[in-house]
């Protein structure tokens, strides 16, 4: 009968040991995974966050450029005003009169010189949670179909806010200063 024993006994033990190696195995691929998920979301992250940093470099520069070409109309509007002071005091009154309608044709210009920097400019913003993307034109389209669902008119749209919250998985709106609250999924 000891030796019965004995053999239960090893084999209790190298059971143990065998379902001890199977739990260490486990967690180790459990380990592994975890690892893996983990690279991949903070490589996501770093991407959001370099296109991110990227557009916002490129509105910087943008607006840089808007603030440069109006310091310099407004430079070259001075001097043009200079100008045609000089040429007012030494003709006539209708001379005037002619010089009082060269100032909207800068106006005029002044304005196409922002429309074409603004046209230049193509912002797009994405957010990226969790292998889903969303666009930001794609959400407001769908503030918008919703404000035309209601049978309201689209004229009467006038102020948006986008409250995004992806670990939620919606998007929250407010319209007109708390006139439309609402909330739709991502």
């Amino acid at each position: 009968m000891a030796t019965k024993k004995n053999i239960n006994v090893e084999e209790v033990k190298a059971s143990a040991d065998k379902a001890v190696e199977e739990v260490k195995a486990t967690v180790k691929k459990a380990a592994e995974k975890t690892a893996e998920k983990t690279a991949a979301t903070k490589a996501a992250a770093k991407k959001t966050v370099r296109s991110v940093k990227s557009a916002a470099a490129k509105t910087a520069k943008a607006e840089e450029s808007v603030k440069e070409e109006v310091k310099a109309e407004a430079a070259a509007q001075k001097t043009e005003e200079a100008v045609e002071e000089k040429a007012v005091a030494k003709k006539a009154p209708a001379a005037k009169k002619a010089a009082a309608k060269k100032t909207p044709v800068a106006k005029t210009v002044k304005n196409a010189v922002r429309k074409a920097v603004k046209a230049d400019t193509k912002v797009s913003v994405l957010l990226q949670y969790e292998g889903k993307e969303v666009k930001y034109d794609d959400m407001v389209n769908t503030v918008k179909e919703i404000w035309a669902s209601q049978g309201k008119n689209a004229a009467d749209l006038a102020d948006v806010k986008l409250y995004v919250k992806p670990e939620e998985n919606r998007v929250y709106y407010v319209i007109n200063k708390d006139e439309e609250i609402g909330s739709f999924e991502i």
